[in-house]
């Protein structure tokens, strides 16, 4: 079970590798895809928390807690972390969520591992694009459509280091499971990405 100081890292580290975009992001919502099972309560808590110490920016709203990472925050990243004062968050094990940190990191490993990232993204992306040629052969103009927009999707997210939602992923192997090549390899870039066990 996390402790709160740990939460808080996950969830900065999460803002800190969006900084650059001009979004906020409810709190249920990093928590779910940093799969953080909490109450409402303490969701609310933990935004508060960030707020009040001055690394985060918080909007409150009918709809929930909107946290976008503020100028102190991503000094504080690059500086400190609330588990290990004299550690930096972006030295540590990157909580994003990504199926990089799964895949190819350990809680003691450090984020430095980007040739080992690299490889793992062009193979993805090799993948990615064997699934679109067998779709061009193999799909009707409208299911092609649809799962070209699918893979869109996932091969965005996973450029960018993003999770990708697992009711995404049930949404494409049913989509492509009427089609048997491009089925094969959905389900191959599913192990890969590491929703599926490999048999």
């Amino acid at each position: 079970m996390l402790d709160e100081v740990e939460k808080l890292d996950m969830i900065l580290r999460y803002l800190y590798d969006r900084r650059n975009e001009d979004k906020e992001y409810e709190i249920r919502e990093i928590l779910q895809d940093l799969e953080i099972h909490t109450s409402v309560k303490e969701a609310f808590r933990l935004a508060n928390r960030l707020a009040e110490v001055g690394v985060a920016d918080i909007t409150r709203m009918q709809a929930g807690h909107f946290l976008q990472i503020s100028s102190p925050g991503i000094e504080y990243c690059q500086k400190r972390s609330f588990t290990q004062p004299n550690r930096s968050i972006i030295s540590m094990q990157n909580f994003s969520g990504n199926f990089f940190n799964s895949q190819l990191m350990t809680a003691g490993d450090s984020v430095n591992n980007s040739s080992q990232q690299m490889g793992a993204n062009d193979e993805v992306a090799n993948l990615i694009q064997r699934i679109r040629e067998v779709l061009r052969q193999e799909a009707e103009e409208e299911q092609r459509q649809d799962l070209e927009e699918y893979l869109q999707d996932v091969e965005k997210k996973v450029h960018n280091r993003e999770k990708v939602p697992k009711l995404q992923w049930n949404a494409l192997l049913q989509n492509s499971a009427n089609l048997a090549s491009t089925g094969t390899l959905m389900l191959e870039l599913a192990q890969l990405l590491g929703f599926v066990p490999k048999t």
